[in-house]
């Protein structure tokens, strides 16, 4: 009878902690496909937003009709496979690799030159926006066709435990004879389970400290991370403000925009209104990616590269070193009230500084995740031990049952 207990007692404690770890499994695997749908989503939003871009920049001659119907049509349709309750895996992956070829055959063939010749935005930037954007969706896509993937697997293992359990533990009948229990026998019995309870609560206790310790340090780390985005966004805004110098209208028509607008292509390789259009757009894309309410590591850097390479002809020049065009530096100090050095090294500050606080935000990020897992972790622990003190009451019933025969 002693090792029938002890069987009993493993085999419930052993379903107890499956059911409970299956259903917090489940539970955390529904968070994940909810997380990587809203990426997807937010990915196709982008997608969209650059293709209008696109349309309303260029017009209708040349292949650009039949571009524009084929991708749209392709968009609505990859839209409808990413908000079915299941997605299919062929249907998505083929819907989003047909849409990336029509693009990339029509920016090579066509919107590239057309681009670069009648427009003041620079290709390569754009290109590189949607690419980021496809293979985001890609990635975000896979995630939540793999989350979806494992949701039936555990809910079936969940079943199939329930069923083991239902089929170990039949209903005994009623036996009046076993209601005759001795008194001696329930107090004893009485005492160690006080004892027994005693330790289960003082156990209880000690875990529930930890887990109010934990939920105290991961609102400590929600409140850095929500302090590290204020300072994230007023580097940006200082980084915003310092850029605007390049680009003003109470100059326009002066001598000193002529002046300036010459001189520009000798300091950064490219015309002004090419070379400023291309800036805002991407700076633009800098703050998108920066103010939103969950950070992404990936589309940040990626963003704040794309500003930093826009930069780099004008920082790695040498005339911002050792010039000798005194009249270059004049037109420039004229139109932006700063001279060429001066500009240069106050953006290579607050380039670094907005660097600085993506790794800090990222940093923040990859804390708090840590803090979540190890939560959840003690939770299921404390859960575990619940089923566990339910084990004990039920082998001490099985004990008095026994005594009484």
């Amino acid at each position: 009878m002693s090792n029938s207990n002890t069987n009993l007692q493993t085999q419930t404690s052993s379903v107890l902690q499956n059911v409970t770890v299956s259903s917090c499994s489940n539970s955390n695997i529904q968070e994940k496909t909810q997380l990587s749908r809203s990426r997807c989503m937010h990915s196709l939003k982008e997608i969209k937003s650059l293709f209008k871009f696109l349309s309303e920049t260029l017009q209708d001659y040349g292949t650009m009709p039949i571009f524009k119907r084929t991708f749209s049509q392709d968009l609505d349709l990859l839209k409808q496979h990413l908000t079915k309750d299941i997605l299919s895996r062929t249907d998505c992956t083929t819907t989003l690799t047909g849409l990336r070829t029509t693009f990339e055959n029509a920016f090579n063939s066509e919107l590239k030159a057309r681009m670069q010749n009648y427009t003041r935005y620079d290709a390569q930037s754009f290109y590189d926006a949607m690419i980021f954007n496809m293979d985001s969706l890609g990635k975000y896509m896979l995630e939540l066709i793999l989350h979806q993937q494992r949701t039936p697997q555990l809910l079936k293992q969940k079943k199939l435990m329930q069923t083991q359990e239902d089929h170990s533990h039949p209903i005994p009948a009623l036996n009046v004879d076993s209601l005759k229990v001795d008194l001696v026998v329930i107090q004893n019995t009485c005492s160690e389970k006080e004892d027994s309870n005693s330790e289960t609560a003082s156990s209880k206790l000690v875990k529930e400290c930890s887990l109010n310790s934990e939920t105290k340090d991961v609102h400590a780390i929600k409140y850095k991370m929500s302090k590290a985005k204020e300072r994230c966004m007023a580097y940006f805004r200082s980084l915003h403000s310092h850029l605007q110098v390049l680009s003003k209208d109470d100059l326009k028509g002066t001598h000193v925009e002529h002046g300036f607008r010459r001189e520009f292509m000798s300091i950064f390789g490219q015309d002004v209104d090419t070379f400023t259009s291309t800036m805002l757009l991407n700076v633009d894309q800098l703050q998108k990616q920066l103010d939103k309410d969950e950070f992404q590591e990936d589309g940040s850097m990626a963003a704040f590269w794309v500003v930093n390479n826009q930069f780099q002809k004008f920082i790695n020049s040498k005339f911002t070193l050792d010039y000798d065009s005194q009249m270059t530096d004049t037109y420039f100090v004229e139109y932006t009230g700063l001279e060429v050095q001066h500009f240069r090294d106050t953006l290579l500050q607050h380039l670094g500084n907005v660097k600085k606080s993506v790794a800090e935000r990222t940093r923040h990020q990859r804390q708090y995740e840590r803090r979540v897992n190890k939560r959840q972790m003690q939770t299921q622990e404390s859960k575990i031990d619940t089923g566990k003190a339910l084990d004990a009451d039920l082998v001490d019933t099985e004990a008095i049952q026994t005594q009484q025969c």
